[in-house]
């Protein structure tokens, strides 16, 4: 999954996502520009993908 601040920005960072039949976790260290940004997260795989929920974690 790639991360942008714009539907056709820049890819921030990506998160690899792979095979899986049960939830699970997936983490990526991404820097988001300082400021109020919208997130675009876009899936590249093939297949199809159940997005249930991200969380941001805010550090140094």
């Amino acid at each position: 999954m790639e991360i942008r601040t714009a539907w056709d920005g820049e890819v921030l960072g990506s998160i690899p996502i792979g095979y899986a039949n049960v939830w699970k976790t997936d983490t990526a260290d991404i820097r988001i520009p300082d400021g109020i940004n919208a997130l675009y997260f876009t899936f590249t795989g093939t297949g199809h993908w159940q997005f249930a929920s991200f969380t941001l974690h805010v550090g140094e």
